[in-house]
């Protein structure tokens, strides 16, 4: 699951968020540029199947700067496939600043579905302050699965950066109102996974409930409904 950068009150989690014969991009010269990495790759004996080989080798390019040999590599995982090419290339092109790249690879996922294509392209977009834009991918990611409740923390923090109070605390509820209904599965129910596997999940939730009721309180705070605040401070008590 990407992140996006804190805001003044909003305290955002960080969920890691990280096909190809014919490349589906909307730039005709994005398409050329790929396309002629991938047609030197695969007449060449770099391109393997092993997926290990082959994103182990670009993850250690990319370590070592050197990023045409690193976005090589992951396009063997373009073309077999494979999703972790796809999104090791939008990642490093993001994290060295390179946007317009990470879009491209971000969006050859987010035609596949691939819900951290989404959700890595909506968090660059409003690390940008691209807000629209990243509006869209977190709905898209909603849509695509309503139960990963984190995206909800997300888009709200999105609205809130644009003083969209009303957006905000629909969306903040949402999550909060989520996370009671898996607190009192795993408490009322048996073994749902292993013991183990049940406190780490109970521990998370627990967790992510806290920090989605700090945001309302945020909320509240800066949209000046005392009120409403105190109600959520001392539901942190419970």
């Amino acid at each position: 699951m990407d992140s996006i950068k804190k805001r003044k009150t909003c305290m955002l989690t960080t969920d890691s968020t990280k096909k190809r014969k014919t490349c589906m991009l909307t730039a005709d010269s994005t398409k050329k540029r790929i396309d002629k990495i991938i047609d030197n790759l695969l007449n060449s004996e770099t391109n393997t199947t092993n997926d290990i080989d082959w994103l182990t080798t670009a993850v250690k390019y990319e370590n070592e700067k050197n990023y045409d040999l690193a976005e090589k590599y992951y396009l063997i995982g373009v073309i077999n496939n494979n999703i972790n090419g796809i999104n090791g290339a939008a990642m490093m092109f993001r994290d060295i600043g390179e946007y317009d790249k990470a879009k491209e690879y971000y969006l050859i996922g987010v035609k596949q579905n691939n819900i951290n294509s989404m959700l890595g392209l909506a968090g660059m977009y409003a690390n940008q302050k691209q807000y629209d834009d990243s509006e869209k991918y977190f709905l898209m990611a909603i849509w695509q699965d309503p139960s990963m409740t984190f995206i909800y923390n997300l888009l709200a923090c999105v609205y809130f950066s644009q003083r969209k109070y009303n957006e905000t605390e629909k969306y903040l509820l949402i999550a909060i109102n989520n996370t009671e209904e898996k607190l009192n599965k795993l408490k009322n129910s048996d073994t749902i996974y292993s013991p183990e596997m049940d406190t780490y999940f109970l521990k998370s939730v627990i967790e992510s409930r806290i920090l989605y009721i700090k945001n309302l309180i945020a909320l509240y705070t800066d949209w000046k409904k005392p009120d409403m605040m105190h109600k959520y401070i001392n539901m942190l008590k419970c």
